[in-house]
């Protein structure tokens, strides 16, 4: 579904992430791990269309993507959830649910997509004309993740969806990705949280320095002696 070729892209002339290679395949739940400053945010910024590469291409289900603005990504069905969730704190829940509702091919199923992401978060439609920002941190990634599937993807593409959440939360979080998953969802979950991430995925890479260090199923990376010693703390 996904292809990355060979990217290579950085800011002000300094190369963040060179040569990255990576593959998604439908219906899986594929993880990009690392450090923070490892490079993921950047390699996600060329994947949605935020910024151009130096080098190498994107494939979004066979056409090359590479160059495309953020909205052209989004109406082909590649719809990203940004780090740190920037909602609109101060519209309501649904305001912001049905901002998310742009791409032309999800606008005529805007009432079953919302009547979709209420029975996934009952919390949400508990509170649809609360002010965003006064929700937990949870509940807003719920909202986050609410406004990306508003878009109707199909791939959904989530930027460290666990950051400033508590464990317990973090593992809500996750399982409402796993069950998205399930549902027939495609997802590409960018992650520190290696032990998790991985224990929802079905395939991972691991990102270095701006390279892809290491890659394959999920299941083969938690037993790598390199990622238990660099990545789980054994």
């Amino acid at each position: 579904m996904l292809d990355v070729k060979n990217v290579s892209a950085g800011y002000g002339g300094v190369e963040i992430i060179r040569d990255v290679s990576l593959s998604v395949a439908g219906g899986q739940i594929v993880s990009l791990l690392g450090a923070n400053g490892a490079g993921k945010s950047t390699l996600l910024r060329v994947v949605s269309g935020l910024m151009r590469p130096n080098a190498g291409s994107v494939r979004f289900e066979g056409e090359d993507i590479t160059g495309l603005r953020p909205d052209q990504v989004a109406a082909r069905g590649l719809v990203q959830v940004p780090q740190g969730r920037h909602l609109f704190t101060r519209l309501p829940v649904q305001d912001n649910l049905l901002l998310g509702n742009t791409p032309r091919h999800a606008r005529p199923h805007r009432q079953a997509l919302l009547d979709k992401i209420f029975a996934m978060f009952p919390i949400l439609a508990e509170r649809k004309g609360q002010l965003a920002g006064t929700l937990s941190g949870g509940q807003q990634q719920m909202v986050a993740i609410g406004r990306a599937l508003m878009g109707a993807p199909r791939l959904l593409v989530l930027d460290e969806p666990s950051i400033g959440l508590s464990p317990s939360v973090t593992l809500e979080v996750l399982g409402h990705i796993k069950a998205l998953n399930e549902g027939g969802m495609t997802v590409l979950l960018v992650e520190q949280n290696v032990a998790q991430a991985l224990s929802v995925s079905q395939h991972g890479y691991i990102l270095e320095n701006g390279a892809i260090a290491l890659g394959g199923e999920s299941q083969t990376l938690r037993h790598d002696p390199g990622v238990r010693m660099a990545y789980l703390g054994l």
